[in-house]
């Protein structure tokens, strides 16, 4: 939550709806695909699991709809070891995927069409 930016009546009901997954709040400078020139912002940090990608999927109908003031900013995945698998600048609309082979072949399993456009697009860049 970027300072200067009220956030709006939908903002809050989607922290509401993340609450239960709430791990951590804290101000930072940087977080996966920003890092401010000055200041901080408010990062917080949620579990993922089914339920919350299920509630994630409720509260915004595209990844660049995470935005200031009727979301919060920058919707990331991050692994447990701190290295992020998704990464989005909403207000850029800018995104990417940082997948393991092993994530990309579980990727495979589940949804092929979604797999096969990635390694197209992987071969291009």
């Amino acid at each position: 939550m970027r300072d200067g930016i009220a956030v709006n009546l939908a903002c809050e009901r989607k922290l509401a709806h993340l609450a239960a997954w709430r791990l951590r709040s804290d101000r930072r400078a940087a977080w996966p695909g920003t890092t401010l020139l000055s200041g901080s912002a408010l990062v917080t940090e949620y579990r993922f699991d089914e339920e919350a990608c299920a509630v994630l999927t409720e509260l915004a109908d595209g990844l660049y709809d995470w935005q200031q003031p009727s979301a919060p900013e920058d919707l990331a995945l991050v692994r447990e070891d701190g290295r992020a698998a998704l990464v989005t600048v909403a207000h850029e609309r800018d995104g990417y995927l940082d997948l393991t082979r092993e994530e990309l072949a579980r990727l495979d399993q589940v949804e092929a069409s979604w797999s096969a456009l990635l390694r197209r697009i992987s071969a291009q860049s």
